[in-house]
This record gives structure tokens, C-alpha cells and sequence, in this order.
């Protein structure tokens, strides 16, 4: 039954990538996209104190905010109305921000900073930190040691003892005002069975051990070393300043944003699937101030598709919509390109024709089973059933679509009933039925039987005390090899 839910993660994640429903467009439409031509005005401009230049962007008139035109004639208009004129600071604001710092890794974020930051696949990520986990050979009084905590977790949750030696390197290293020490609260719904990825001694610098690792260990290491060590870092703080220039009734208008304390940002800087353009400095100036017209120019530009799933964003995608654990995002994804459903191209996992062929087929055939709600649902009912079993609580086997109890039992270990009516059908598989009812544990699998019954029956099975709860066709079953299918 593990194996049919991992297989359901792999439909919902290429189905999430073929149609992705926070985007609203199939990936037919981002293919047969068409582009909107629209046109922005800049203003090049020079303070006459300093000689400084800075850019300003159209942003309106009269009140009215209008920053882009649908074509070169109406941005000309406004270049004609203003390039004769006088420019002149008609506003300055500023504020403070706080940036605050990233928690240390969890699997999913991993794997989506290792993507984004140094370019590893979610399956390459994982074979390089089980390296860093099972052990380094770092020579000297040390040996071979594991370099990271456990890799798979999606706990935020790191041990009082790591935390006071990231607390002392900070104080050794950094002036006190970067030290905030937090702990980090995890998400409803973790498993929180190990600690966050960081690690297991911060006195073991990248640099300290890079010679001992291989370049690829060296950058994921260097990675998970940082977050963790900006995770007890102060927030970095941001001035922010917006910059309204009038022409004539004419508004234009200049945005920064200036790190004026770095604080993690020392350390460590979030990686981003976005391209974000360098800021300019613009230099120190005044209200009222008169500044100097170098040039007003149109640009054009032109609207762009919805972009297709990289690696990093359907991790992130899959772990937001409750989809899958953190054993099992990579390979959920390199399945999903093994098999030839999508390719991977400049990052992004672009649909092939099987993989249209093959969600069509799943969305027509399967759409109950194929959907992300179901999916997610089911993951939160196996957690349940983990949690009642493990607390020798009684807990009832029902009927997914219905919600009505099928098979109850009172202990882990024990006997588990299940009344079934005359003339209702029933499948048993990898049991035998004797003619009293009864269902027999067996070793060896065998065909799925189905029993119409002439009379009311209770069949009964027998859990298995390192028996695993998962899910077959519509009803909860126990074990792999005992369940009862009311159909």
C-alpha cells in the first residue's frame, strides 16, 4: 500500500506541473501563449549639486496611476508633454524594514535553496547530504565524521546543545547585535521525528573541511553550515525610500531599498526563482529640489507566460498541498522524468507527449484518485492511524468514499472483525476464506477472490504485531495481507 500511495504522489505532481491550478492555465495555454505588447517611459535624470544620475519611471498624472500604455503612440504623448519641462523633487519618503532570518533546513526547503542556489537536483541533494550524514573522513583527532544531522525532516526543531554552539560562534565571530537566538516554531502536521538539517558541530567550518570534501559535499555543506548559523542571527534591517518627481503635473517616480544593517545577511542570503535586477544608489536629495532632464525614452515591453515548474517550486508546490513526506520528493520527481513524463530544460520540467497522453488518460479514468485533496487526505489518514496504533488506541477501518466503519479492532495486536450483509460482495486478498468466514492469515500472496454472500457473516483477521495500516482500493486495510474490500 506504500507503493500505491507513492504512486498517487507521482500522478498529483505531474498533474500539478500539466495543470497547475495555482496559475489557472494549462500548460496548452503557456504553450500556445501569446505575448501583450505594452510600453513604459524613463526618465534620465541629474541632481546639479552632486552630478549623480538616477532613473525615474512614469507613474501618472492627476492623480490618475498609469505606469504602462498599450502602444508607442501614447507613450509619445506623454514624452512631448514633458521633455521641455522642469523636473523637481515633489516627495521623499522613507521607512524601515526588517528582514527576518530564514529558519535552518527542513528537507523540502533544502532541496529547493540547493536548486535554486547551486544548482542540484532534489535526487543529487539527497545523494550528497546521505554522504555528509553517514560520515566524513576530516583527519586529525576527529576521524571520519558525520558532518550533518538526519536529511529527511520536516522539523524546525534543533537541540538546545546546537544552539548554545551556534549562539558562541556568533558571539566569537560577529559584533552582539547580530546575535538573536530563535527557536522556530514547526508547521501543523510535521512528523517532527528528528531534529531540522544542520550541522553537528558548528566549529567545523566549510572552509575548516573543505580539502576533505568533493566539490559537490563542499557547496551543500557550505549551505546547510550557513542557514544554520543565520538562523540564530539578527534580522537585517532595510531602508526603504519611494521618490516622487512632478514634470508639469506629471508624475515619475524612483523606489530603493538599501540594507542598512546586514544582520544573517552576513552569512547568508535565501536563493530565489525570480531574476531580480540590481538596484541603483540614488544620491542624497531634498524636496523641491530641481533636477536635470538628460533624456526621456519609451520601452517596450512584452508579457510573458506563466513559468513552468522547476524542481525547487513543485517541492515547494507538493509540500504546501500536503503532497508526499520528505523521503519522498526526489524521487517522486526523478521518476516522474525517468519515465519520460516531462524533461528538464534550463531548470524547468517541461510536459513531453506522453506525459500529456498519460495525464489525460489518469484525469479521465482516475480523476477521485488523482487529486491533490484526495491525496493529501490520505496522507493525514495513514498519520492517524500511525498515531492511534502506536498509542494502542482503538481505532476503526472505514470506508474512504462513506465514512462508515468496516473493520474494528480493539488492540496493535489482536483479532479485527468486519460485518458484512447477505448479498453484499466481498474481495479478499492474500487471505483464504473457509467456508465458516473466517479469514486465515498466508504467507504466500494469492488472486483476489470475489464472495458473494448467501448470509450474514463477521470475517475475522489477525494483526500482525510489526503490521503496517495502509490503504487498498477503497478501504482502509491491515497489513499488505489482510484486508476485507466491500464493494
Amino acid at each position: 500500500t506504500g507503493s500505491n500511495v507513492a504512486e498517487d504522489e507521482k500522478s498529483i505532481a505531474y498533474t500539478l506541473i500539466f495543470n497547475n491550478p495555482e496559475k489557472t492555465l494549462e500548460e496548452e495555454e503557456i504553450t500556445n501563449f501569446s505575448p501583450r505588447e505594452y510600453w513604459t517611459i524613463e526618465a534620465e535624470l541629474c541632481d546639479y549639486t552632486n552630478k549623480k544620475q538616477l532613473s525615474a519611471m512614469y507613474y501618472g498624472t492627476n492623480g490618475k496611476k498609469e505606469v504602462e500604455f498599450t502602444t508607442s503612440k501614447d507613450a509619445q504623448k506623454i514624452i512631448d508633454a514633458v521633455k521641455d519641462k522642469k523636473f523637481k523633487v515633489l516627495d521623499i519618503k522613507e521607512s524601515q524594514a526588517l528582514k527576518n532570518s530564514p529558519p535552518p533546513f527542513t528537507t523540502s526547503t533544502l532541496q529547493q535553496d540547493a536548486a535554486r542556489k547551486i544548482n542540484f537536483s532534489a535526487s543529487k541533494t539527497m545523494q550528497t547530504a546521505q554522504g555528509l550524514y553517514e560520515g566524513v573522513n576530516i583527519g586529525g583527532k576527529f576521524g571520519t565524521v558525520g558532518l550533518i544531522t538526519y536529511m529527511r525532516t520536516d522539523s524546525l526543531r534543533i537541540s538546545s546543545e546546537a544552539q548554545k554552539e551556534a549562539i558562541e560562534y556568533i558571539s566569537n565571530t560577529y559584533k552582539s547585535e547580530y546575535l538573536t537566538p530563535r527557536q522556530y516554531k514547526t508547521k501543523k502536521g510535521a512528523q517532527d521525528a528528528h531534529e531540522a538539517i544542520r550541522p553537528t558541530n558548528v566549529n567545523f567550518t566549510p572552509e575548516m573541511v573543505k580539502s576533505k570534501l568533493t566539490a559537490d559535499q563542499y557547496k551543500l555543506y557550505k549551505l546547510i553550515w550557513e542557514r544554520f548559523v543565520a538562523s540564530q542571527m539578527a534580522s537585517a534591517v532595510n531602508k526603504q525610500k519611494a521618490v516622487t518627481i512632478d514634470a508639469n503635473g506629471y508624475k515619475f517616480r524612483v523606489n530603493t531599498n538599501e540594507i542598512i544593517f546586514k544582520g544573517f545577511m552576513a552569512v547568508y542570503t535565501e536563493g530565489s526563482d525570480e531574476v531580480k535586477k540590481k538596484e541603483k544608489a540614488i544620491p542624497k536629495l531634498s524636496e523641491n529640489e530641481e533636477l536635470n532632464l538628460m533624456g526621456v525614452t519609451p520601452q517596450q515591453h512584452f508579457t510573458q507566460p506563466p513559468p513552468r515548474f522547476t524542481e525547487a517550486s513543485l517541492v515547494h508546490e507538493l509540500e504546501e498541498n500536503g503532497i508526499g513526506r520528505p523521503s519522498t520528493y526526489a524521487p517522486t520527481i526523478s521518476t516522474i522524468i525517468a519515465r519520460g513524463y516531462v524533461a528538464k530544460s534550463k531548470k524547468q520540467l517541461i510536459p513531453t507527449e506522453l506525459g500529456f497522453v498519460t495525464t489525460d488518460i489518469m484525469k479521465n479514468h482516475f480523476v477521485d484518485i488523482v487529486d491533490v485533496e484526495f491525496t493529501a487526505g490520505m496522507e493525514d489518514e495513514l498519520d492517524n492511524v500511525e498515531v492511534n496504533l502506536e498509542n494502542g488506541h482503538k481505532y476503526a477501518l472505514r470506508d474512504i468514499k462513506s465514512g462508515e466503519d468496516i473493520i474494528k479492532y480493539g488492540n496493535p495486536i489482536g483479532h479485527a472483525t468486519a460485518d458484512i450483509k447477505k448479498g453484499e460482495h466481498v474481495h479478499s486478498h492474500n487471505l483464504k476464506t473457509n467456508l465458516s468466514g473466517n479469514l486465515e492469515y498466508r504467507y504466500e500472496p494469492s488472486e483476489v477472490n470475489d464472495i458473494k454472500l448467501d448470509t450474514d457473516r463477521t470475517f475475522m483477521g489477525y494483526v500482525r504485531e510489526n503490521g503496517d495500516v495502509g490503504i487498498r482500493n477503497e478501504i482502509w486495510i491491515i497489513n499488505t495481507v489482510g484486508c476485507v474490500n466491500k464493494v
